[in-house]
Formats: C-alpha cells, structure tokens, sequence
C-alpha cells in the first residue's frame, strides 16, 4: 500500500473500532488495568509509580496539618467513599502524585523541548485536584447508585409494610438483591442502628448519603418507627421515583447516539481523505499520458 493511503486507513480502522467498541460495550483500557491490578506477580509501571506515590506519602502525612473543621469533613467522606486512608495520608497522597508526573515532565523537558515544563506543571496541578476530589467523585458515584435503587426501594417498603413495621427487617431483606454501593451502606446503617437508637442511625445515614430522594424514604422509615401507618406515602413515593427513573433512562439513551455520531463523523473523514488520496494518485500518475 502505498504510504499516502496507510495514515486514512489508519484512522478508517481506529473509527470503525472504536464505533463498534461503543456499541458492544467492550472493555476500555480503565476496566482492563482494574483487572490487571488483582494479578499480584506482575509488577506494571503503574504499580511501581503506585509504589513511589505511597512511600513518598507516608513520609509527608507527618508535615501535614488539616484544621479541625476540614479533617472532620474529610474523614466523613473518606468513609463513605470506602478510602482506607487517614485524612493526612490522603492529603499526602494527592501531593506525592502530582510531584511524580511534575518530575516527570521535568526530566522528560530536559530530553526533548523545555516548553514541557510548563505543560507539566499545569499536568501536575490537574492531578493534584483530581486526586484531591477522587473521596467527593465516589461519594457523587455511591450517591447515584443508590439513587437508582430507590424506586425498587420504595415499592419494597409499600409491598413489606402491609405486613410488618420491621424496619431492619426491610433493610436486610432489600440488600441481598441490590447493588455494591447501597449494600455497603446498608451493612453499615445496620450495626448503626444495632449499636444506636433506630431513629439516630436513619437521620445519620440519610446525612451521609445527601441524598434528595434518600431524605423522603428515611422520613416514610421514620414515621413507620413512631407507629405511622404510611403504605400510601411509599405508594406515592414509588411512583414519583418511578417517573425519576424513567428521565434517567431517556437522559442516558439519549446520549449513546451522540458517541456513535461522533465516531461515524471521524468513519467519515476518514473515507473522504481515503477517495481524495486514491483520486489524486490516479490524476499524478496519468498527468504524464494526457499531455
């Protein structure tokens, strides 16, 4: 083939993949490292720069210093994102990994263009956010796939409370079929309310989670406590969540065409750049025979 035609077929075949990719829902490079991570005997250059990352932050969480107010706030989301970190080592962290790409980018500078300093200290400054932020984008992440159980939730509630007022009861028979994040967060509401008053460990739990449309379950939960008879309430409350998970459903199929349109638009490119190559190599080579 010849080398004016191999840089179009290229991107044909990257536009055809990644189409089909997003269509079948194939892993992506993430899913796949996650995978990787559980294989223990091989060490990546992920899992060395992981390495590097810790030991630098084990040794700077002692020059950190959170004010109260902050540490507290950070140790609340640290738990409910399931981060197996102290608040100054989480901290820590996020500083160490964003000195490690800095340095990076530093040597990487000295070796090809100086300009990448700069590139790298804007790099440098974007991890260090994300890093930061990693505790609140699970938080935002647990919140949504507890929010996709509500409705389910809410119509458990309605169908068990014609029987029976057991509040714990309806908890642990609810998360034995629905998703990781909300069943972590019922195991923990459990010994919660195990250990404190039911009414304590609701109030609790619905503040942790910040959650809108966990706040009206846990006030239905609430007035069940306190001898209410409230099947109507989770019969409304299941159908407003009903028509909640309806608009979600449409908001995400609504975006799938957009993925597909914007690799069809680059299948595209790619094929008129494949017909003006192919058509100007035919003009070039018979130029010669016309004239």
């Amino acid at each position: 083939m010849d080398i004016t035609l191999l840089i179009p077929s290229i991107l044909l075949s990257m536009g055809i993949f990644m189409t089909f990719a997003s269509i079948l829902k194939l892993p992506t490079k993430r899913h796949i490292a996650s995978v990787k991570n559980f294989n223990t005997t091989a060490k990546s250059i992920s899992d060395i720069k992981e390495d590097i990352c810790l030991n630098i932050a084990n040794r700077l969480e002692k020059f950190i210093k959170l004010e109260k107010s902050k540490k507290e706030k950070l140790k609340r989301n640290l738990r409910i994102a399931n981060i197996k970190k102290t608040e100054e080592n989480y901290v820590a962290y996020a500083i160490a990994n964003s000195m490690f790409w800095l340095v990076s980018f530093i040597i990487l500078s000295l070796l090809v263009d100086k300009m990448l300093i700069l590139v790298g200290i804007v790099f440098a400054i974007k991890i260090y956010f994300n890093s930061v932020n990693e505790a609140q984008n699970k938080i935002k992440q647990t919140r949504e796939n507890i929010e996709k159980e509500m409705y389910r939730f809410a119509t458990t509630i309605e169908q068990e409370s014609k029987n029976h007022r057991d509040v714990i009861k309806i908890f642990e028979n609810f998360k034995t079929s629905t998703n990781e994040s909300f069943r972590r967060e019922i195991e923990n509401l459990l010994v919660d309310m195990r250990l404190t008053s039911y009414e304590t460990a609701l109030i609790r739990f619905e503040n942790s989670i910040n959650s809108t449309m966990l706040s009206e379950v846990v006030r239905g939960l609430i007035g069940m406590l306190n001898g209410d008879d409230n099947t109507e309430y989770f019969r409304m409350l299941s159908y407003k969540f009903k028509n909640f998970e309806l608009n979600r459903l449409e908001k995400e199929a609504q975006k799938i065409p957009g993925k597909v349109t914007k690799f069809s638009m680059l299948m595209m490119v790619c094929m008129l750049l494949l017909c003006a190559v192919a058509i100007t190599l035919q003009i070039v080579n018979n130029v010669g025979t016309v004239f």
